[in-house]
């Protein structure tokens, strides 16, 4: 039996593919809340961490399966580009950003292993630190818009469903 992208069922054509998903707002909404809750913990706690998340940034630079991130931010930047609610011009520029950015870590990790050095080289540790902690501050205010932006899409969404079932009821 071949099986079909589309699927044909009293006259209605509908997708059958994971990307279906993808294009459903409270999936894409619950994603965004996730992860920028994720983003936030992680943003607190490089900050409140500062030593032992530059030395854990240092190894995963050098560590041969550093393209793997690129891999990571492609397929986690993916769905972003799909949110449609609040701030969403803000949620679509992070997920392009992290979408573009994502095959030069995979295709040349070795030249950002490269600048890390040379940066450390020329301007000291205390620089590329200090790129670790802006790292970290640009994260932990990420993941906090991402939560605002979720929960006042989806908190909106609700509240107006709410009033609109007490007003024509």
């Amino acid at each position: 039996m071949l099986l079909l992208p589309l699927h044909v069922q009293s006259g209605q054509v509908r997708m059958n593919l994971p990307i279906n998903l993808l294009i459903n707002k409270d999936f894409i909404s619950l994603y965004v809340i996730v992860l920028g809750i994720l983003f936030t913990a992680m943003g607190i706690t490089e900050i409140a961490l500062r030593q032992q998340s530059y030395k854990f940034w240092m190894r995963w630079f050098s560590h041969k399966l550093f393209f793997l991130h690129g891999v990571a931010l492609v397929l986690l930047g993916f769905p972003l580009t799909f949110y449609n609610g609040k701030w969403s011009t803000f949620v679509f520029i992070v997920g392009l950003f992290m979408v573009i950015t994502g095959p030069f870590i995979i295709i040349y990790p070795k030249k950002i292993r490269e600048s890390f050095d040379e940066i450390s080289a020329e301007m000291g540790e205390g620089a590329v630190q200090q790129l670790v902690l802006f790292d970290s501050a640009m994260r932990l205010v990420i993941g906090m818009v991402f939560v605002y932006c979720a929960l006042t899409t989806y908190f909106s969404s609700a509240f107006s469903a709410f009033f609109n079932f007490l007003w024509y009821s």
